[in-house]
């Protein structure tokens, strides 16, 4: 997994901190992923999530110097109607919770 591909999942945790709604964040497996997980966002209004969070990326001195690459890997979501809501997620980031992220940090 690349350092990216973490930051930004980083990134959406600090996002979902920091947002007063309750956003359900959870990993996902869309269609064509086989199985494998990738991090989603169930929401009513995919369109200005993606605002919230764009705009969160900009507004946070912690990415300034990384805007466009998690700008880029943002833009690459895929998204699957879940009747009233959708579900938003990026395939190309691997999903990591948070305890197998302390575990990487241990073998380091």
């Amino acid at each position: 997994m690349t350092q990216e591909n973490l930051e930004f999942q980083q990134m959406l945790r600090d996002f979902l901190f920091q947002n007063d709604e309750e956003i359900d964040y959870r990993s996902y497996s869309g269609r064509g992923m086989y199985g494998e997980q990738c991090p989603a966002i169930i929401t009513d209004d995919s369109e200005q999530l993606m605002v919230d969070i764009t705009c969160f990326i900009y507004d946070c001195d912690e990415f300034e110097d990384r805007e466009y690459e998690l700008t880029d890997i943002l833009r690459n979501c895929h998204r699957d109607s879940m009747g009233m809501k959708s579900v938003v997620y990026w395939p190309q980031v691997k999903w990591v919770d948070d305890d197998s992220s302390d575990e990487d940090e241990d073998e380091e």
